[in-house]
């Protein structure tokens, strides 16, 4: 949570006043923002077809429901609103399942986030980033 609202404090902070760096002397938007604007062939590419992302939050919706799943296990394994949920579904095997969907949802963020993000960090687009 402090976390959270210092780094927020901190964004306002240089948002609000152009002696921190932001914003040039004429009000120009600061050169490492102009390639969030632009979108190259490879940003265009991941934006249209947004796989990626969806199932990022595919894998995170089915994490959370393992979840609630787990967590009701806890309370009451043999009365899931009238299922024996520990006849169909072990608790190891719903552990397993929660811990797994995090580390794969984790990984396709990571990946979806370096294909769309690798144009800006890199400066130009990469080589054969979209096929033709």
């Amino acid at each position: 949570m402090f976390l959270l609202g210092g780094l927020g404090l901190i964004l306002f902070l240089f948002g609000k006043f152009d002696f921190l760096g932001w914003r040039g002397e004429s009000g120009a938007a600061h050169v490492h923002q102009s390639p969030l604007i632009r979108s190259g062939p490879s940003r265009r590419a991941n934006g249209r077809r947004a796989s990626y992302f969806v199932v990022v939050v595919l894998l995170l919706l089915g994490q959370v429901l393992v979840a609630g799943a787990m967590a009701h296990y806890r309370v009451e394994s043999g009365a899931f609103y009238g299922i024996d949920l520990a006849r169909y579904f072990p608790f190891n095997l719903l552990r397993t399942w929660h811990l797994q969907l995090a580390i794969f949802w984790i990984a396709t963020a990571w990946v979806a986030g370096g294909l769309f993000l690798a144009p800006m960090v890199g400066g130009a687009e990469p080589r054969a980033s979209v096929w033709e």
